[in-house]
């Protein structure tokens, strides 16, 4: 319940951001759509763009339960998912806060011609509906599809104006995926890195890991996203989304951030091109 939005913690948040920010946020088929309304009001009353992820891979995140495996994407995803897509792009698709549509957040275990299919599919529908917002892959980086050549297949298709890469280390420098993906497009089409995030809490944890990665104080993790914000953008990178705003401070380690820790504000004021 805490990482639910009301009415004031959406325009506190919209109001927190720098001006004309992209916010990546949910619109899966499970939730409200008037929910969903509500965020779209919230970012349009403040100037910023969503973009607005249709499924995740895994069925987590508040999305259906269901694994996407080679099936969903080959056709199974023809059942459910693709109305769902019709229905609320349809719904949103005059909406200028909504910049973008992710179509699947972090796609795995899955091959690059079948991934590649899908994307030429939801993509043209998308399109087809809403011709003025453009599409966003929701990818990994190039490791999940082969490499170079898998993710190059994949973002090569006619239905994906926006391709994606996650990263959840914590060394500083450049995004240890980022170039790799940046290599693999060859400027072809803009890159976001949709998923940057950092196991944190606000003192820090070393007593506390998730996946191999220890818990770091918010000050470190500010400190070595601001290394990944400098060294990316001396890339073609198109932006960066920081996994994840919540309204409430957590002090457990997480990957939340808040208005109180200093990453956010980092965000607010880093320099950008």
């Amino acid at each position: 319940d805490d990482e639910r939005f009301d009415a004031a913690a959406l325009d506190a948040f919209f109001t927190s951001l720098r001006p004309r920010s992209l916010v990546r946020t949910y619109a899966f088929r499970g939730q409200d759509v008037t929910a969903i309304d509500a965020v779209i009001a919230a970012a349009a009353r403040h100037q910023h763009l969503l973009n607005l992820v249709l499924t995740d891979a895994k069925g987590s995140c508040g999305d259906d339960g269901v694994e996407k495996d080679e099936a969903w994407y080959g056709s199974g995803f023809r059942s459910d998912y693709l109305p769902w897509v019709r229905e609320i792009v349809t719904r949103e698709r005059d909406e200028p806060a909504v910049g973008m549509w992710e179509l699947v957040g972090s796609p795995v275990d899955v091959r690059s011609a079948t991934l590649r299919a899908f994307y030429d599919e939801v993509g043209g529908v998308v399109h087809t509906l809403a011709p003025r917002q453009l599409v966003a892959s929701g990818s990994h980086g190039a490791w999940a599809y082969g490499g170079a050549s898998g993710y190059q297949l994949i973002h090569d298709s006619p239905g994906v104006d926006v391709a994606g890469v996650r990263d959840y280390e914590q060394e500083p420098g450049m995004p240890p995926n980022l170039q790799a993906a940046l290599d693999a497009l060859a400027g072809s089409k803009p890159l976001i890195l949709a998923e940057a995030g950092i196991y944190a809490s606000p003192e820090g944890d070393a007593r506390q890991t998730l996946a191999g990665r220890v818990c770091v104080s918010w000050q470190t993790r500010h400190d070595v996203l601001q290394t990944w914000i400098e060294s990316a953008f001396q890339t073609r990178v198109a932006g960066i989304d920081v996994w994840n705003y919540l309204p409430v401070v957590r002090g457990a380690c997480a990957y939340s951030t808040h208005q109180s820790d200093p990453l956010f504000q980092l965000l607010h004021d880093a320099e950008l091109p």
